[in-house]
């Protein structure tokens, strides 16, 4: 519980966000794993991915917003022996209050994709892919896609794990079948949402959780 930051509503700055971020990464050794986890907004300016900030402008993007790169590459050069990222950005299908923005541009996960490729022990499951949005789920009153990670994490897909283990090919298998399913069950246009993993695994897969604890 000492190592666990959480940051919500007008906490979430610009500056905390980093900071928090470049503190836990330069704390890590080789002995622990960092966990990140985003849900939010995510915003593609000039070929830059961005997450929101309770600051974001969407006149000054890049001054009020978190650069994708900067974050990924904070935690890249942290001693942690792996390093996992869970984001679940570009909500749709929920109404915008007054003080809440709704973004115009799409978080670009391909693109992150293709620029983390080769990132050692640096792996990210990304609700969506580049040009879709990730949707909200009125029913489960969550993403429709972080409503399925917690029920992978919290043990509650009995048919995904091994020996009451999560692997991260499982849960990529499991969140992009059940996600692009729940979509088109919830959306009027039957709209896609595919989930992306990217980054690079010294296996071909590696635990994720532990849901026998």
């Amino acid at each position: 519980s000492d190592n666990l930051e959480l940051l919500q509503d007008n906490f979430a700055t610009k500056a905390a966000i980093e900071t928090k971020i470049f503190k836990i990464a330069e704390a890590a050794d080789d002995r622990n794993v960092i966990l990140l986890y985003f849900a939010g907004h995510g915003l593609l300016e000039n070929s830059t991915n961005y997450l929101t900030s309770v600051e974001t402008d969407m006149a000054s993007i890049s001054a009020t917003s978190v650069s994708i790169d900067h974050i990924l590459s904070i935690l890249d050069k942290s001693n942690a022996n792996q390093i996992v990222v869970f984001l679940d950005c570009c909500h749709s299908g929920i109404s915008f209050s007054k003080t809440e923005r709704s973004p115009q541009s799409n978080f670009s996960a391909e693109d992150l994709k293709y620029h983390y490729k080769d990132s050692e022990h640096l792996i990210t499951f990304a609700s969506c892919k580049d040009k879709e949005k990730s949707q909200a789920d009125t029913t489960t009153k969550h993403g429709v896609w972080s409503y399925f990670l917690l029920e992978a994490l919290n043990g509650n897909a009995s048919e995904i794990y091994e020996s009451g283990i999560l692997f991260s090919d499982k849960l990529q298998d499991y969140l992009h079948e059940n996600t692009f399913r729940r979509v088109k069950e919830i959306t009027p246009e039957k709209k896609n949402q595919n989930p992306v993993k990217f980054g690079k695994e010294s296996t071909s897969r590696f635990i994720v959780a532990d849901v026998n604890v």
